[in-house]
């Protein structure tokens, strides 16, 4: 299966030197009160006010644990608050390390995960992972990841289908919001979709 990162928007005015500076040891550029290190754009109708540059978790999985500390810091110290993962990044790699380094932060941040799972029970069995791996009672997005035909849709939304578990979790407050990511067939996915009632 292809693991690839949505792209992300970002200013053309604002440059970010994650890299080279450690937060815990080295302040970062100094900002007025009324300066907004990143800009933010809301989501759809979910209210949520994403800064226009995301945190991709997939390469985390490349990177040593004290330096993923680094770079999440540096980010949320920087004004970032969008950090997106998946389950199968890593077999949950990517989503351990994000967990071992911001938890203590986590009301700073939007959290996104995603999960291949097609069915009810293996859906639910991967948020909860999920969860476990992030170390954190909640996600704010819950992706659908990686649809690509009409058939996975149809699996996806049936009954017993990992709509369901995306629901059932909404419900329980383990995630805030549903989302669908990196489809290639959009157009089959949300006809299937417009029978639902679910809010993205």
């Amino acid at each position: 299966m292809r693991a690839r990162e949505p792209l992300t928007a970002f200013h053309q005015t604002t440059t970010l030197d994650l890299g080279a500076r450690n937060p815990r040891t080295a302040a970062l550029p100094e900002f007025s009160e009324q300066e907004e290190v990143m800009q933010r754009r809301v989501l759809g109708k979910t209210g949520l006010e994403l800064t226009i540059i995301g945190f991709g978790g997939y390469h985390l999985i490349e990177v040593p644990r004290k330096e993923v500390d680094h770079l999440l810091n540096a980010y949320l110290d920087a004004g970032g608050n969008y950090i997106e993962t998946a389950a199968q990044y890593g077999d949950g790699l990517s989503e351990k390390k994000i967990g071992e380094a911001v938890s203590g932060r986590r009301d700073g941040f939007i959290l996104a995960t995603k999960t291949v799972k097609r069915t009810h029970m293996e859906a639910l069995a991967s948020l909860e992972e999920s969860l476990k791996n992030l170390r954190t009672d909640h996600v704010d997005i819950f992706y659908m990841h990686e649809p690509q035909t009409v058939d996975e849709a149809k699996q996806i939304m049936a009954s017993g289908g990992a709509m369901e578990a995306a629901q059932e979790a909404k419900r329980a407050g383990k995630t805030r919001f549903i989302g669908v990511s990196d489809t290639e067939n959009p157009l089959g996915f949300f006809t299937r979709f417009r029978t639902m009632t679910t809010t993205f």
